[in-house]
């Protein structure tokens, strides 16, 4: 019997539909049938194209930017060892990522693990904290443009009116809205490139990346021949809590790494290229930041470096005002790439947004001859643009930092919260490249909740013990226990808190991953008397193969 059906619109109706989640075998479905009717976006992109749009995407003003706040305030001369402890922290996060693009090789990034693990309601909300994380970041960037621009023509001795670049009005209405022509004109350029088409966009991507690559690697070149040993002494002035609490400032240089994701649907072996292109990405990232910090802290005396311009202001204490120039321009060049970049990212999050039918449909409509959400790039580009125009950057600020924590957050939570979750299924084997397309559709195809699979596996497989109803609601307590108790964890040793109280907090704190290590060893390890039939497919069976039901542990 059917249980009866909520009134449309109830209290009951409502949580129910908030909390559903969508089955990531449903969503490969969704992808394999839009691929065979050619209702999809185009599969163009290659791994070294997704590493370039990565790189691009994370190499942006964040390095010209807070290295020189990092290295001042709180690392000093061992800035590059806080660029490494970033780069480490944002790992962690990349291999959650890593593991859901494997699962689910959507172009909703965040969104779509939301929606596969917390339900329809938070998949609706990261979505639109998305819209933080590149929407506005690229009107941020785009403020970058336009105060690098003035600031290297104000260096060539002419100025621009603050009407192009930045103009506040006096009084209350100055902390939320500003105006700049520059901006909107540099996200209107980037919009026309974001509807060219995929490949295209990502072939001008590759080509900035080698010029902005080109230009960091002019800087750490360069400024070893200014550099000095004597400038090492003392090596961290603040300590290891300055150079841990410049590690957490040398995260927000990696941001947007997250971004590759955002292409899957666009990639030609999403499942085996997003992970590697994640994780390349961090690593040619992290090698970057770490020998522009080791060559700019022997550049330049720490009470000499500068907080807001550090990389250029180091030639220029050096007197050489030529490369000071080119810094200046490379800063101008990556935060156009990051613009361009963002919003290439924001039209596939509500492209698959539209098609669950959680934003609007025109998002959804592919352009036939670039197969490419062509609406979507142009609605979501002249809301930027009025974004760009007339909104205050540091209020623009505040907004990304927030939305990109708490996505990072809900994608370790959900990472988490996926392998407890019934009925969920394991990532799909991999398929050799040699192999046909019948094998791959058999493979694809076979069901991991299903004992009817078919006849062509010949391998034995061993299903694990599914969890049971009460597990995802534990997780999540456990989850949310660690995340308040790691954050009390590190205001305690931040702010220096009395020892018996960060005692108690970091006891509690490894008391909630013995809980994890617990469960995990509970639901995940193999145990007798409670796994399910393994499944045995012989070849020599009447009727073309005989399937036979036996308690075998082998795999």
């Amino acid at each position: 019997l059917q249980p009866k059906p909520w009134a449309p619109f109830s209290t009951m109706f409502l949580l129910e539909r908030a909390a559903r989640r969508k089955d990531s075998r449903t969503i490969r479905s969704e992808l394999a049938l839009d691929t065979e009717e050619s209702l999809g976006l185009r599969r163009c992109l290659s791994p070294r194209d997704l590493v370039a749009y990565g790189v691009s995407c994370t190499v942006g003003a964040g390095i010209y930017l807070t290295a020189g706040t990092a290295g001042k305030q709180h690392a000093g001369p061992a800035l590059f060892i806080s660029f490494i402890i970033g780069g480490v922290a944002c790992l962690m996060n990349a291999l959650c990522y890593c593991e859901f693009a494997s699962r689910i090789p959507a172009a909703g990034s965040a969104y779509s693990y939301a929606y596969n693990t917390l339900g329809e309601c938070s998949a609706f909300i990261m979505g639109w904290i998305l819209f933080l994380e590149y929407g506005v970041s690229a009107a941020v960037t785009s403020r970058g443009v336009s105060a690098y621009i003035e600031a290297f023509f104000h260096a060539c001795g002419l100025p621009l009116p603050p009407l192009l670049t930045d103009y506040t009005p006096p009084g209350p209405a100055g902390y939320f809205f500003s105006f700049s022509l520059i901006a909107p004109l540099t996200n209107l350029i980037c919009t026309l490139i974001c509807a060219w088409g995929a490949e295209e966009s990502v072939t001008f991507t590759k080509v900035a990346t080698i010029v902005n690559v080109g230009l960091i690697g002019l800087f750490v070149v360069a400024g070893s021949f200014f550099f000095d040993p004597k400038n090492f002494v003392p090596f961290a002035p603040f300590g290891v809590n300055g150079v841990v609490q410049g590690g957490s400032l040398a995260v927000f240089c990696f941001i947007g790494f997250d971004a590759v994701s955002c292409l899957a649907e666009e990639v030609q072996k999403p499942q085996r290229d997003i992970p590697r292109a994640l994780l390349g990405t961090l690593a040619s990232v992290t090698v970057m930041y770490a020998l522009c910090g080791l060559v700019l802290s022997g550049m330049v005396p720490l009470a000499e470096m500068s907080e807001s311009a550090a990389l250029a202001m180091a030639f220029e204490y050096h007197h050489a005002h030529w490369l000071y120039f080119l810094v200046s321009l490379g800063a101008v060049t990556t935060s156009f790439c990051t613009t361009l970049t963002c919003l290439m990212g924001q039209p596939r999050i509500f492209y698959r947004m539209a098609l669950d039918g959680l934003w609007l449909r025109v998002f959804a409509d592919v352009n036939p001859r670039t197969l490419l959400p062509a609406k979507g790039i142009w609605i979501t580009g002249a809301v930027v643009i009025l974004l760009s125009a007339c909104i205050n950057f540091t209020f623009l600020i505040n907004l990304i930092s927030a939305g990109t924590l708490l996505s990072y957050a809900v994608v370790c939570a959900g990472i988490l919260l996926v392998r407890y979750i019934p009925s969920q299924p394991p990532i799909l084997p991999p398929i050799p490249e040699e192999a046909d397309t019948a094998t791959e559709q058999q493979v694809t195809e076979a069901s991991f909740t299903n004992l009817n699979l078919t006849t062509s596996l010949t391998t034995t497989i061993t299903i694990p013990p599914p969890p049971s109803l009460p597990s995802p609601p534990f997780v999540a307590s456990l989850i949310g226990s660690f995340f308040l108790l790691a954050l009390l964890a590190g205001y305690s040793l931040a702010y220096q808190w009395p020892l018996a109280v960060t005692v108690v907090i970091w006891v509690l704190l490894l008391l909630v991953v013995a809980a994890f290590v617990v469960v995990e060893r509970r639901f995940l390890k193999w145990r007798g008397g409670n796994e399910l039939p393994s499944v045995s497919h012989r070849s020599g069976a009447p009727g073309g193969g005989r399937s036979d039901v036996s308690p075998g542990r082998d795999a």
